[in-house]
């Protein structure tokens, strides 16, 4: 198991949350405003009651590195201009790919329109195509004869019989 590193705050933003503290607003309260562990900031206003909230080893920082001692979330002075950067690339890409995309939709769109057209063609033609085979079965096979209207019969031997005299 590894040992998580002490952080370390300049003694100006210590004073400044103690002060903060004192000043009426509850611990829990500064403490998620300045994004720190309410129990450190409960720490540091009794050290400073006791007179030891300046460390023997605690390091001078000068009023404008003050805001260095502070978490990288509370500060305000210059916006991170690497998420500006990101959030703009993935608008512009997003942007971009709908213009690439929006054509291909609507071909898409009047493809399955000319289908569906199609299909109902296809469904009409077929039962066209079974209403006319019933109306040919239903009709009679026998093919009239020229002599007299009766219809022709035949049958194997006959055939036979005929072939031999060819």
């Amino acid at each position: 198991m590894f040992k998580i590193p002490k952080q370390e705050y300049a003694v100006e933003f210590k004073e400044l949350a103690v002060k903060r503290a004192k000043s009426g607003e509850t611990v829990g309260a500064v403490a998620r405003d300045l994004g720190l562990v309410e129990q450190t900031l409960r720490n540091w206003v009794k050290a400073a009651k006791a007179g030891k909230l300046h460390a023997p080893g605690a390091k001078t920082v000068t009023p404008n590195l003050v805001e260095c001692g502070r978490p990288q979330s509370l500060r305000t002075d210059m916006p991170n201009i690497g998420s500006i950067l990101k959030e703009e690339i993935i608008r512009l890409s997003r942007k971009e790919c709908r213009s690439q995309v929006e054509p291909t939709k609507k071909a898409t769109i009047w493809q399955r329109h000319e289908v569906a057209g199609l299909k109902r063609q296809v469904a009409q033609l077929a039962r066209q195509v079974a209403l006319l085979s019933r109306k040919t079965l239903g009709a009679s096979a026998v093919v009239p004869a020229d002599d007299g209207g009766k219809p022709a019969r035949f049958s194997a031997k006959g055939l036979r019989v005929q072939r031999e005299r060819l």
